[in-house]
């Protein structure tokens, strides 16, 4: 039998280049931690008040209040306050990715009081806080100036010389459609934010 010699097929040197430079890419993601926090299709038709709180990291603090006082015949008084301290968070937990995501149908036709909290990273402080009085001689309610001074000094110093490519915070188009009532949300990704949602109402004692 005699043997037919095959010329050799070389690929391209941009092909070359270019799956070299994917591979490289691909793997140094790869290598990097992700902090993650995701809420699917999730709370659907919720009724009365939900208070949920979601962290993917380190040295995240965060807080849910709701204060409600009723008189048919007084003084109603309602008041909430909140201070939140932070640790020093170290450089590695810094160098990690941090995603935050609410997908499609999550929390779809809930009502009443919705709140919520997600985090992805690190040395991050969240808040929301829901105070309403009704009273019939009268309410009072914590004023907007003081319930806005819990926001701070909420972090600790942080570097971000190690800051990762990836921080994403996103919510899908139709999360939280046909909702009613109120709702208090705060989404991060990333390190060192700070973000506080305060409502107050003070309702005339007669009736609605």
């Amino acid at each position: 039998m005699s043997a037919r010699a095959r010329p050799l097929r070389h690929a391209p040197l941009w092909l070359i280049a270019c799956l070299l430079e994917t591979a490289v890419v691909a793997d140094g993601r790869a290598q990097t931690p992700l902090d993650s926090a995701r809420i699917g299709a999730a709370g659907r038709g919720l009724d009365g008040r939900a208070a949920i709180n979601q962290a993917a990291g380190q040295g995240n603090a965060q807080a849910n209040q709701a204060a409600l006082s009723l008189s048919s015949d007084g003084i109603a008084s309602a008041a909430a306050s909140a201070r939140q301290q932070l640790e020093p968070v170290a450089a590695a937990a810094l160098a990690r990715r941090a995603q935050a995501r609410i997908d499609a149908g999550a929390f779809a036709d809930a009502r009443g009081l919705l709140q919520l909290n997600q985090s992805a990273g690190a040395g991050n402080a969240q808040l929301n806080q829901f105070a309403l009085a009704r009273g019939g001689d009268g309410s009072s309610a914590l004023d907007d100036a003081a319930l806005a001074q819990v926001a701070g000094p909420a972090a600790a110093p942080l570097e971000t010389r190690h800051a990762p490519g990836l921080r994403e915070a996103a919510i899908a188009d139709d999360a939280f459609r046909g909702g009613q009532g109120v709702l208090q949300l705060n989404q991060t990704a990333g390190t060192g934010n700070a973000s506080v949602n305060a409502i107050v109402l003070r309702l005339p004692g007669s009736a609605p």
